[in-house]
């Protein structure tokens, strides 16, 4: 079972739009982090509470790119005609076994069959 080509041009375009949501979204962390250092008091109570507020969106900001790396890479498996395969099964078997499309439409990101799911 091959994914067809009208499955990857929506594959293509949903990865796509993921990556340009993703960006906004990091462009607007990163304006609050601005934002926040330009507030900054003297008081340590005030100072403890905004440098919490820093290393959550330096957390957020992280785990966006993290996303946004992963979106990035399953479009190039897209374009490259390996979106839906198993990897570990074509490293270790050399042969492509799909992945069912039930499960990437659950995780899009998903690079591994169920035999070969981390556990």
């Amino acid at each position: 079972m091959t994914l067809k080509k009208i499955d990857l041009n929506y594959w293509e375009e949903y990865f796509l739009e993921q990556i340009a949501i993703t960006d906004e979204m990091i462009k607007g962390f990163r304006g609050s982090l601005s934002s926040q250092n330009e507030h900054q008091t003297a008081d340590l109570g005030d100072f403890a509470s905004l440098n919490q507020e820093q290393n959550d969106t330096y957390a957020q900001i992280s785990r966006k790119s993290l996303y946004r790396k992963q979106c990035h890479n399953a479009l190039i498996r897209v374009k490259n005609k390996k979106f839906g395969i198993c990897m570990k099964c074509s490293e270790i078997a050399g042969k492509n076994v799909y992945i069912p499309i039930d499960l990437l439409k659950l995780n899009p990101l998903r690079t591994s069959c169920m035999d070969h799911q981390k556990k």
